[in-house]
């Protein structure tokens, strides 16, 4: 309180020394006819440059120093400044249109804390959210299965503009089995498919037999007439049944050089010498390409590693195979799916082309711009 003293009767002691002879208050009005005044204050630790251009401007600074608050009123008639500023802006871009659009994925929308083999329970909120984020990119998609929410696949993905090649879950379990051809057979003659899948792997898993499923595909092309109807296998699988080539309309045949073992830079070499086997035995039915893929992280297998890297490689080698030979396919998948691992080790949940959280892997976006 001392310092504060001192610093005020120097002050006035300043203000003091100016002749004013009509002193009515403690405030203290000067008016200048057209006068420039450069002023300089050096305050502690601030150093201020201010320069504007007013043409008549009154102007109230408010300084506040330690223990001290100065007020000063000015009236110029014509001042100059110049004053530098430096902002810094945050723009948000659109995605980029893609200039190429995958023929078709397999979309299957779970997330962590769900599974399809325990009953989990999906929403349409959850099932259009996953579905927008492809939407931009694809034009098809492949589902696996028609009960617990997934049966709503069919008619959100169509209100997007896109295809629908919607399956049934087969297995042992003849009940669900029912239920999931009840299900497709109704969602064709709603109008929400555009191929129907009776079955994944089943032959493969050894669930049913050769006679009960082509059974299961009669069934449905019977109730289900105008609309394409296949089976989904391997196609080592495929080319030991060809009962099954010659009851479905279309082929639709799975590729999987990781899980043969194969190196990634002969992956695409194998996939090219099954593929013809598998044309020659269609018969002159069309045969797309209904799984294919490399997982970006998990166990090697052979002479197979799984990277990031290699699944970027093996997504664009595949694609530029597909173009150039006219092959429709679904690539698996779109998204990592967490519960995969329980049952196919880790490199089960690392399939997707996006993760879990929906964001595009690192270079896998190159595709789309080729």
């Amino acid at each position: 309180m001392k310092i504060n003293h001192i610093w005020f009767l120097v002050v006035l002691t300043a203000f003091s020394s100016v002749a004013c002879k009509n002193i009515t208050d403690s405030t203290t009005t000067t008016t200048l006819p057209s006068v420039t005044t450069t002023t300089t204050t050096t305050l502690p630790s601030v150093t201020t440059t201010t320069t504007t251009t007013l043409p008549s401007v009154t102007t109230t600074t408010t300084t506040t120093l330690p223990s001290v608050t100065t007020t000063t009123t000015t009236t110029l008639p014509s001042v100059t400044t110049t004053t530098t500023m430096t902002a810094t802006t945050t723009t948000t871009l659109a995605p980029t249109p893609v200039t190429y659009k995958a023929y078709g994925f397999d979309f299957s929308p779970y997330v962590d804390g769900q599974d399809p083999n325990k009953g989990s329970s999906l929403s349409i909120k959850q099932i259009q959210s996953r579905l927008k984020i492809i939407a931009p990119y694809t034009t098809n998609i492949r589902t696996f299965g028609c009960t617990n929410g997934l049966e709503k696949t069919g008619s959100m993905a169509h209100e997007l503009g896109l295809k629908t090649a919607i399956g049934a879950w087969i297995s042992s379990d003849s009940d669900v089995n029912e239920l999931e051809l009840s299900n497709l057979i109704a969602l064709a003659k709603a109008g929400d498919a555009d191929m129907l899948i009776v079955g994944s792997e089943v032959l493969l898993r050894g669930e049913l037999t050769e006679t009960q499923l082509i059974d299961y595909i009669n069934r449905v092309k019977y109730l289900a007439p105008g609309i394409p109807v296949t089976y989904a296998d391997t196609y080592s699988v495929l080319l030991s049944h060809p009962a099954v080539i010659n009851a479905v309309d279309v082929v639709m045949v799975n590729y999987y050089p990781y899980w043969e073992g194969i190196n990634i830079g002969k992956a695409l070499s194998r996939i090219d010498t099954v593929h013809k086997q598998i044309v020659a035995a269609a018969g002159g039915k069309a045969v797309i390409a209904s799984e294919t893929g490399w997982p970006s992280d998990g166990n090697s297998i052979g002479n197979a590693i799984p990277s990031l890297a290699n699944a970027v490689k093996y997504f664009s080698d595949f694609i530029s195979w597909a173009r150039k030979n006219n092959v429709d396919y679904y690539y698996f998948e779109a998204f990592d799916e967490s519960w995969k691992a329980s049952y196919e080790g880790p490199q089960g949940s690392h399939w997707g082309v996006w993760d879990k959280l929906g964001i595009i892997k690192s270079n896998m976006d190159q595709v789309f711009y080729q």
